[in-house]
């Protein structure tokens, strides 16, 4: 299993230009993991085999099971690629959707002799994730996407504030290393502005579809580049900007200054698509 892991990411799906829809290429991706399954089984019983017939292996009591006890976690660790493929074909914007696969992963992988589980090949098991997921994908994407965006901004417990040059201020705590002179932004800071900022690139387009979706990626990512060249240093002639939405950096805090506009749009979003959020579950 060792070696799986380390050139699982050299894998060549198919082209997604040959396949007519994500649903093709996904099938098309599963059929080649499940026959890749099988010449790795076959392998491994070779490999395994000529081991118990080794000498040298005999003299040093080398355990060929070592070897093939690892292929019994290759279909779990087939599921949990999959998920992540199937959530990143169906999303509508650059970040996967997050399906929930808690019953699936029980229906496969349930504590039970292996006799009487249901077998799990990768194409059985996008089939099911498309029935269940495919038609559901936008919806699902929003609603991740609004809460994702309420959760990191904590819109539910904003105040309500007067607008600053036609700017609603959103800020988020800070704290500084102040073992680096100049002081700059502590790991835990710094995570945060990019997790802030990953939220606003995925709702925004979808609360304002006159937003580019690819234009406010480029943003934070041109915001992320440059705070790394200033080395997270919370400098006030800093000048970031994301569609708009200008940073602006204190030691203590990172604020956001967000159009009129958009305030209005992402509300409205949110609202519609995280109630839960709003209602306190």
């Amino acid at each position: 299993m060792h070696s799986t892991e380390t050139t699982q990411g050299s894998i060549t799906f198919p082209e997604e230009g040959a396949a007519s829809a994500p649903r093709e290429l996904l099938l098309a991706e599963a059929r080649m993991l499940d026959a890749s399954h099988a010449d790795l089984q076959t392998i491994v019983d070779r490999v395994t085999s000529e081991l118990a017939e080794n000498r040298c292996a005999s003299f040093t009591r080398f355990d060929p099971m070592a070897r093939s006890d690892g292929m019994h976690c290759v279909p779990s660790r087939l599921f949990v690629r999959m998920v992540e493929r199937v959530g990143q074909v169906l999303s509508p914007s650059e970040t996967p959707l997050s399906l929930d696969v808690d019953d699936l992963r029980e229906y496969y992988f349930t504590h039970v002799s292996l006799a009487k589980r249901a077998p799990f090949t990768c194409v059985d098991l996008v089939e099911r994730l498309l029935a269940r997921f495919a038609p559901r994908a936008s919806e699902i994407a929003h609603q991740q996407a609004a809460l994702k965006f309420a959760r990191v901004f904590g819109l539910r417990y904003q105040k309500a504030t007067t607008p600053v040059s036609g700017r609603i201020i959103l800020q988020q705590g800070a704290s500084v290393d102040v073992f680096w002179s100049p002081a700059r932004y502590g790991f835990h800071t710094q995570s945060s502005v990019s997790e802030h900022l990953n939220a606003l690139a995925t709702c925004l387009p979808f609360a304002n579809p006159s937003v580019d979706a690819e234009d406010v990626r480029q943003d934070v990512r041109d915001v992320l580049r440059e705070l790394e060249l200033r080395n997270w240093e919370p400098a006030r002639d800093f000048r970031g900007e994301v569609a708009g939405v200008q940073i602006r950096l204190f030691k203590s805090a990172v604020k956001y200054h967000f159009p009129l506009a958009h305030v209005q749009a992402l509300n409205v979003f949110c609202v519609e698509h995280a109630p839960e959020y709003f209602a306190g579950h």
